[in-house]
Formats: structure tokens, sequence, C-alpha cells
């Protein structure tokens, strides 16, 4: 079991967003996962809804536009946001500067489905990789084995 983690810039992304998973579902026996996001100027997964998550978003810099159910709302630094199951989320950069969040999981069910389309982001690269069609084929086939229904007309 891992019990300190370094938080250097991730070296992986998904949908265009960098990704580190700092504790897994192996390190708290299933209990919930521990995650950060490094997101982009302009760039957010779609409006989604988790049936088997609760998540909250904890900001540690910069400023995301939360979809939250029917509200949007603006977070800062030091903001958090729970997101519990069956409630539509999604989250937007629209800034010209990376956010950083903390997304805590429970319980730890999204590693696997992350995993269906997780990409390596490179260190020569100052932004994640976009994401492509095959990125978001992916994404759908996982969300449909994991319960997590994607809005994508919504976004």
């Amino acid at each position: 079991m891992t019990f300190i983690k370094s938080l250097k810039r991730p070296r992986q992304s998904i949908l265009g967003i960098g990704y580190e998973l700092i504790l897994s579902g192996a390190d708290t026996d299933g209990q919930y996962e521990l995650m950060r996001f490094s997101v982009p100027p302009n760039a957010g997964p779609p409006p989604h809804v988790h049936h088997r998550e609760d998540e909250c978003f904890h900001l540690l810099s910069g400023t995301l536009t939360v979809l939250r159910g029917e509200e949007t709302s603006q977070i800062a630094k030091g903001d958090s946001v729970h997101l519990p199951r069956g409630l539509p989320h999604a989250f937007q950069n629209d800034s010209d500067s990376f956010a950083e969040l903390l997304c805590w999981v429970n319980p730890a069910t999204l590693e696997s489905f992350f995993g269906s389309f997780i990409r390596e982001w490179s260190e020569s690269d100052d932004i994640p990789p976009a994401p492509g069609e095959a990125d978001i084929q992916a994404m759908m086939a996982a969300a449909a084995k994991h319960d997590i229904e994607m809005l994508l007309n919504q976004a």
C-alpha cells in the first residue's frame, strides 16, 4: 500500500485533462479514490451522471465553471463542490491558465473507467493531448459498462 504520493505534474490524461491517481481503490480497500486533474484552458468533461459514485471536487488553483444539476457556478481556489450520484454535472476551465483540482470518488470505481481511454502526456508537451474520435468512442463504451450516463447533447 502506498501512503505518500508526490504531486508532480500528471503524466497521463483523459479527454485532454491531466490525470493522476493519487490513491487507488487498492490503497483504500475499495472505499474511495483520490485523483488530481490538471485542467487546461477551455477544457472540461461533457455533462454526465454517475449512477454508482459520489464525487467531491476541491479546487487547488485557478477557476472553473461547474454545472451541478441545473445550476452553474464559478468556483475558485479553496472552494469545494459535492456531486452526489444521480446528479448531472460537468466542469469547464474558461480561464487562460490551468486549474488544478482534487477529486474524491466514493466508492473506488472510476479508475477502471478512466483506464479505458487514458493517454500518456509527454513531458515535452505543455498541454495534454486533445481527445480524438477513438477516445470519445472508448469513453462511450466504458461509460455504458460503468453505469455512467453521458449527456453529450447538453455539452
